[in-house]
């Protein structure tokens, strides 16, 4: 698999020389700023001119980098992410990321959020992950009002579902915990489209980990890149038999038309952007935290009704 389409569409800010947190790289690897909202977000990713193949096969073995670099759904999932936490949507909540890759989705939430889990079955990547929360916990230990916090840190955990090219058995470090808000970008593909689509064994591991992993009255929120043929339906028909109800959410309630118009965001605005949550709640509770919260699901909806209403996206 080649690396062409990996990119993050944020602004990029110059690292400054000799600032804090911006050593040498090791080799294939590089650090970028990223300037989210109102935030400079340091990430340190394989280099997409010397990362080479990201997809392939070792001593008979599947090896996979591809979360090593950043990709468009993670664009997707920042923004919504930040308009969630702008009106407060985040406060208190739990998130759980799956393949978390470098940690820049994971890093978002913990801007906002009260507890964040980023997980990935790549050793590599969890700690790249683990390297990039400890280059930004600056960002972290802030209150509203500037004061100053403690215990504000997000975990980094191993959470692997069967995946086709992967022997291994799944892994949920996690254990039984549940989630607010479950998050993944780029997580469902396949090396060749062009030669078939989504792998029903993976796509069904997939969904039976949001179901797990989601709390009573949460959401989880999936950019996918769509490039296989069938990819979206497939991913319908997995949700619906697992026992998850499924529908997309525009990426333009998130996305502003500025940025997904830019120069070269053409596979930006060809993500999708799906939502999964329980068909059942357990024990009839509706909204995920406790009565005085609304659900994960009226946020998001709150969000996409008021970028609709606007005179553009949000």
């Amino acid at each position: 698999m080649t690396n062409f389409a990996c990119t993050c569409f944020f602004e990029e800010v110059p690292l400054e020389l000799g600032a804090p947190g911006s050593p040498e790289s090791e080799f294939g690897l590089e650090q970028t700023v990223y300037r989210v909202g109102p935030y400079d977000i340091a990430i340190t990713k394989a280099d997409a001119q010397l990362g080479g193949d990201l997809l392939y096969y070792e001593r008979g073995q599947q090896v996979d980098r591809t979360g090593m670099l950043m990709w468009p759904g993670g664009t997707v999932i920042a923004h919504a992410l930040l308009n969630l936490g702008n009106t407060g949507a985040l406060a208190g909540r739990s998130v759980l990321e799956l393949g978390s890759g470098v940690g820049f989705c994971g890093i978002v939430a913990n801007l906002f959020a009260g507890q964040v889990v980023l997980t990935d079955r790549s050793h590599e990547a969890r700690a790249t992950a683990r390297e990039n929360l400890r280059l930004n916990e600056h960002l972290f230990k802030r209150d509203m009002l500037g004061a100053a916090q403690s215990g504000v840190s997000a975990e980094v955990l191993n959470l692997a579902w069967p995946v086709f090219g992967h022997p291994g058995k799944p892994v949920d470090e996690t254990g039984t915990r549940s989630f607010d808000l479950v998050i993944a970008s780029d997580v469902l593909y396949v090396e060749e489209p062009r030669f078939g689509g989504l792998h029903d064994k993976e796509l069904n591991g997939f969904c039976s980990v949001i179901k797990r992993k989601l709390a009573p009255g949460g959401l989880a929120l999936m950019a996918y890149a769509n490039r296989e043929t069938h990819g979206i339906a497939s991913i319908f028909a997995a949700a619906n038999h697992i026992g998850l109800e499924c529908s997309e959410v525009p990426v333009c309630s998130f996305v502003s038309a500025e940025v997904l118009g830019a120069t070269g965001a053409g596979l930006l605005s060809a993500t999708r952007l799906l939502q999964f949550t329980l068909e059942t709640p357990i024990d009839g509770d509706t909204c995920g935290l406790s009565g005085s919260l609304p659900s994960m699901v009226s946020a998001v909806r709150g969000v996409a009704l008021a970028s609709a209403q606007a005179l553009g996206p949000i």
